[in-house]
């Protein structure tokens, strides 16, 4: 049985992964879903049923870039999948700082936060007038040696609008385009500074714009993660929108809320531009997925990282652009494989 919540409240919210949840999704047969919420939710679900039958035959394609992520393993770095997943949401939401969306704070300086023992190792922050069109952070928790957890935060300034904007035709120039090759980089740069011990683990995440480049970079670097809330990146060449992802498929999760309010503007079908098929939640809020992202207040021993921060106009990226030759980082990607479907 679980215990009573007064022992609950002593317990980082990642160790409550193994206590049994009544949001928690439900597998459905040759889908992860739960039951549907009223008007969007139902919406997603007519549009998903009648384009799911494409979609698996796309991923039933030996093509790389057609097939399906796995799900996380049952036992991960960071501990049970649960657990894992808890850690995921968690930091895909305290890298966006407190996550103000009011208009008096719009796209002011609100760097990555750190809670529950994970600190932040390396950032990049972003501002309406910084040069970064993202921004990141690298996580490490002395519970978990050698395991790093590179996230990436959401729409928070006009540069993410101009991001979500460019969803749709992602090609070489285009802001989302920009956005995905600085995150290519950002992970390279904490893999070759942090990664040198084979028994370094990386995984990736985030939330919302954060989850669409988690996807990205998960699918062009082969790291282990999970998003939420987020539209997909991945378009088979016979549709008319482009394609975005990788040709890898690692161990990685992709969680929606089933009537999120956001999830109209998404690239659809969402069963088919994901690199993994997608979990299923009850709720109707953007901002959160039960049980795994929470607001921020839920998260214990919530602070400010103690790395130096940034003046405003300061180019974080250009020290890592230098660490990477001309031929690397051609064009928008290090890699530029495209579907071959």
């Amino acid at each position: 049985s679980s215990p009573p919540p007064s022992e609950h409240q002593s317990l980082p919210v990642w160790q409550l992964a193994h206590i049994p949840s009544a949001t928690q999704s439900i597998a459905g047969a040759g889908s992860h879903s739960v039951v549907a919420m009223p008007v969007i939710g139902h919406c997603r679900s007519i549009i998903e049923c009648f384009t799911l039958p494409i979609g698996r035959c796309l991923g039933m394609c030996p093509c790389d870039h057609c097939s399906s992520c796995e799900d996380l393993p049952e036992m991960t770095a960071l501990g049970p999948r649960e657990s894992a997943l808890f850690i995921l949401g968690m930091c895909s939401r305290i890298v966006g700082g407190m996550g103000y969306i009011d208009e008096e704070y719009w796209g002011k300086f609100d760097p990555p936060l750190n809670a529950e023992g994970w600190e932040v190792m390396e950032q990049v922050c972003e501002t309406s007038g910084s040069h970064s069109a993202i921004q990141a952070a690298m996580y490490g928790n002395k519970m978990f040696p050698n395991v790093y957890v590179v996230a990436f935060r959401g729409t928070a300034t006009l540069k993410g609008l101009l991001q979500d904007a460019s969803l749709y035709l992602p090609y070489k120039g285009s802001p989302i385009r920009q956005a995905t090759f600085e995150a290519q980089m950002f992970y390279q740069h904490c893999h070759d500074k942090y990664g040198g011990s084979h028994v370094a683990k990386f995984f990736v995440t985030g939330h919302s714009l954060g989850g669409y480049i988690a996807e990205v970079v998960a699918s062009k670097k082969n790291v282990d993660g999970a998003a939420f809330n987020n539209p997909g990146p991945w378009q088979s060449k016979f549709y008319l929108l482009k394609n975005n992802a990788g040709s890898y498929r690692p161990n990685f999760e992709v969680h929606l809320t089933r009537d999120d309010p956001l999830a109209v503007i998404f690239p659809k079908p969402e069963n088919s531009t994901h690199i993994a098929y997608p979990f299923w939640h009850e709720g109707n809020n953007h901002r959160f997925l039960d049980p795994y992202v929470q607001d921020q207040s839920d998260y214990r021993d919530l602070h400010p990282n103690r790395l130096p921060q940034p003046g405003p106009g300061v180019d974080q990226f250009a020290e890592i652009r230098a660490m990477y030759s001309e031929s690397e980082s051609e064009g928008d990607d290090f890699d530029s494989d495209e579907p071959l479907c």
